[in-house]
């Protein structure tokens, strides 16, 4: 992305920030986006993709200068995890769960 593109997107999004932190409104609205993108809104989604495509993926000149072979194939977003998430969470309950029967038991 050439750096002009990278200090408008950046400028974007630092103004998004304040704005967020001073307008409770907009903050709202924001909130109840994110939870229409998690939730899977089919038009928050497409919304959401055209951002994507059109927003830096990453700051390549940052991993340029520390020599990372990064492609853009290896970069993703949050929301692409957003199905792994439960499975996670049910895994790492068992466990801390497991863990504390065992603990009792060596206990009794």
């Amino acid at each position: 992305m050439p750096r002009s593109s990278w200090r408008i997107w950046s400028s974007f999004y630092r103004a998004a920030r304040v704005r967020f932190d001073e307008d409770a409104a907009f903050a709202d609205t924001a909130r109840e986006y994110v939870v229409k993108l998690q939730g899977g809104d089919e038009i928050v989604l497409a919304l959401w993709k055209q951002f994507v495509d059109i927003s830096p993926r990453t700051p390549k000149a940052v991993y340029d200068t520390l020599g990372l072979k990064l492609r853009p194939e290896d970069v993703a977003g949050e929301s692409k995890y957003n199905d792994d998430l439960q499975p996670v969470v049910d895994d790492l309950v068992q466990k801390v769960w497991r863990s504390k029967t065992t603990a009792r038991k060596s206990c009794s």
